[in-house]
């Protein structure tokens, strides 16, 4: 399944970067479909012209990082596509291996000249489990509510000899008490 981030970015008003939420460990499952424009107006993408992805990510917890530069998918295939002023860009798997905050930028180049590059952001959120923590201990196991019932019968049955035993313990202590001490 490919997940789609539709955006539209002016190349001349660039703002605040766009900023998209993704998972960690998602892979080949993002596509950044991105409506290409200068001061409002489509910006023909030149047949001639290549996007390249550029990323850094780091971990400020573990202080791990992964940054990369691609315009091909592990594979050989092309990372994108282009028609008129629409920009097609398909993450690679490592982009989304740390949590936080990935910044990435587009670079266009055309030959050895820099047409524009624009900035955007994915929020990487942490996966809760990735393997590498302890497994929590599982402190409760009934697999029906027949079995909890089961087990509220004998604690009750538990208590009532325990009440039994306990007041058979002091009419015996009071007996004995009246032996040793009398009455």
């Amino acid at each position: 399944m490919m997940l789609h981030h539709n955006f539209t970015l002016d190349l001349l008003q660039p703002g605040t970067p766009h900023r998209i939420p993704v998972k960690q460990g998602d892979t080949l499952t993002h596509s950044l479909d991105i409506l290409l424009t200068a001061n409002g107006e489509p910006w023909i993408f030149p047949a001639d012209a290549t996007p390249v992805l550029r990323w850094h990510a780091s971990d400020p917890g573990s202080g791990k990082y992964a940054r990369g530069i691609y315009d091909t998918l592990p594979g050989g295939v092309h990372a994108w596509t282009a028609a008129e002023n629409l920009l097609n860009i398909i993450t690679v798997p490592q982009m989304f291996a740390l949590p936080g905050l990935v910044q990435a930028d587009v670079l266009l180049i055309q030959g050895e000249k820099t047409l524009a590059t624009f900035n955007f952001e994915f929020y990487v959120n942490p996966t809760p489990v990735n393997g590498t923590e302890p497994e929590a201990q599982s402190f409760y196991k009934v697999a029906s509510l027949d079995q909890i019932n089961a087990a509220i019968s004998a604690l009750e049955e538990w208590k009532a000899s325990a009440d039994l035993l306990l007041t058979n313990l002091e009419h015996e202590f009071f007996e004995l008490k009246q032996i040793v001490l009398g009455p």
